[in-house]
């Protein structure tokens, strides 16, 4: 299933997010789905600041089941007008904080 970049009312920044921590390593990918490119891996016990959150595909691991991920970062679209969009999106499941990760602003 592919999901699309998610739409923003207003653009994201660095004090709407939150600390967030892996108990996991997870990959982080362009989009907030399990078949999207992997950007890079966000090992267990690090952590970053959680930009937003937003529904992609449904994960289930260690029990828990959960269809949120965390933009970790920003990337530019590849075509006009190449709008700078939420990405490196790891799956909620893997952090530690609630449903979330503790992120409490949508993407």
């Amino acid at each position: 299933m592919a999901i699309a970049a998610p739409a923003s009312a207003a653009p994201v920044t660095p004090t709407d997010g939150a600390m967030v921590t892996a108990y996991e390593t997870v990959n982080e990918r362009q989009y907030p789905s399990t078949t999207s490119e992997i950007f890079g891996t966000f090992h267990a016990g690090e952590s970053a600041l959680g930009l937003c959150w937003a529904y992609g595909d449904t994960v289930t691991d260690n029990g828990v089941t959960n269809n949120k991920w965390v933009a970790l970062g920003m990337h530019r679209e590849r075509f006009p007008p190449h709008a700078l969009v939420p990405s490196y999106f790891v799956s909620a499941v893997y952090l530690v904080g609630g449903e979330t990760g503790g992120v409490p602003n949508e993407c």
